[in-house]
């Protein structure tokens, strides 16, 4: 039997070809979207769940003057009860802004 469209009856015939080798199929017939994920996860495997780390809040601001304002700064998230994961220093903590270096007096 077809589709059953308004009055009327639409074809379910499928015609495949493959220029040059095997076309694998599959076919997850549902009924509901929900179960054709389901079962799509069956045939393929879930995705996994990323890092906490990757999905925590991370604290980034430009200019963090020297260590004791990222105390500062870190202090008030403690303060105001914000949590926070990570905090990540702009080009400040180097040596005279040069990549792969470290200013030592600024963040000892």
């Amino acid at each position: 039997s077809g589709f059953l469209t308004g009055k009327h009856v639409v074809s379910r015939q499928s015609h495949w070809i493959a220029e040059s080798g095997i076309v694998d199929l599959f076919f997850m017939p549902g009924p509901s979207p929900a179960d054709v994920a389901m079962q799509y996860a069956q045939l393929t495997g879930t995705a996994s769940l990323p890092p906490m780390f990757g999905i925590s809040y991370h604290q980034c601001r430009w200019n963090y003057n020297d260590q004791e304002d990222v105390k500062l700064v870190d202090a008030s998230f403690d303060e105001h009860g914000i949590p926070y994961d990570v905090i990540w220093l702009d080009i400040e903590h180097t040596d005279g802004k040069r990549y792969l270096t470290w200013d030592r007096h600024k963040f000892p």
